[in-house]
């Protein structure tokens, strides 16, 4: 647990020789505190022209909490829900939009495993979308900007439509991630258990509440043990797990959307990852005056 940076940096560059994507480059991109992601320059161009991928390493611990352990399933599960997911044709896609939303996961490349260093797909001046909200949708946007905006939430609405019937259909990889009980466990304590245990650090604020956030976690927590009622979800479905370029939308060209970020994936609620990706937008507007949020 005590690999510094550069260490880090020189496996994921070795698990990479001899390889199609052995790099010229690593530049650490900064934003994740589990992972180290990179963007990679390739010594050669892919098949299809690309000259980079994006580069994940995990550890068996948080690469900005080194002492929070973390299993090593969680990269199995990335890598599995991508290799399905990369086969599948884009989701929720509307042809007669004006702006042409493109929503899917990147492509998967390859996986070294004995690193657990992933190669991916690299959306080259990609930025999250909460990120690309404060910056283009603040108080002042302009009045032109609404039909993008709609455009663009009918667009992540539709692929996840789409991606729940479709992974409610899926047996076999369904047995690998109901093994992420891991992931289950943390999901429950950020969005129940920590709120409850606020009551205590600020009893005149949530006094009021505080029979309701129990029956609340109590009532997930009853949920998650029913597992014929849960299926396939991404775990994680926010705004900092949607990526797009950099760039101002024009309409008529292919804007691509992608769903990143797929360790958490799990056996849950479809209105888990809805509610997640709903309360973001929503605090975008709360927060930041942001009513491109609503």
């Amino acid at each position: 647990m005590s690999s510094t940076h550069p260490d880090i940096d020189s496996r994921v560059q070795k698990a990479l020789v001899g390889t199609k994507f052995q790099v010229s480059k690593l530049e650490k991109i900064t934003g994740g505190s589990v992972n180290w992601i990179y963007k990679a320059e390739l010594v050669r161009p892919l098949y299809n022209g690309e000259e980079e991928v994006l580069v994940k390493h995990g550890e068996p611990y948080m690469a900005s909490k080194p002492e929070f352990a973390l299993p090593a399933l969680r990269s199995t599960i990335e890598i599995e829900s991508l290799k399905i997911l990369s086969a599948v044709s884009s989701f929720g896609n509307q042809p007669n939009d004006t702006h042409n939303f493109v929503v899917r996961t990147p492509k998967f490349y390859h996986f070294d495993q004995d690193s657990s260093t992933q190669a991916l797909e690299f959306l080259s001046d990609g930025i999250h979308l909460k990120d690309y909200a404060i910056q283009n949708y603040g108080s002042s946007m302009p009045e032109s900007f609404q039909p993008q905006c709609h455009e663009l939430g009918k667009a992540l609405g539709s692929w996840l439509r789409i991606f729940v019937a479709w992974s409610a259909q899926q047996v076999k990889h369904r047995d690998l991630v109901a093994q992420n009980e891991f992931g289950q466990a943390v999901r429950h304590m950020l969005n129940y258990a920590w709120l409850h245990e606020r009551t205590k650090e600020y009893p005149g604020i949530l006094n009021d509440v505080e029979d309701i956030l129990t029956q609340v976690e109590q009532l997930a927590a009853s949920e998650k043990e029913n597992t014929d009622e849960l299926q396939i979800i991404h775990g994680d479905f926010w705004t900092g797990n949607v990526v797009l370029p950099d760039a101002a939308i024009k309409e008529g060209t292919k804007i691509p959307v992608f769903v990143v970020d797929w360790e958490m994936t799990q056996l849950g609620l479809p209105s888990v990852d809805f509610g997640e990706m709903i309360a973001e937008m929503y605090a975008l507007w709360l927060y930041k005056s942001i009513d491109a949020g609503l």
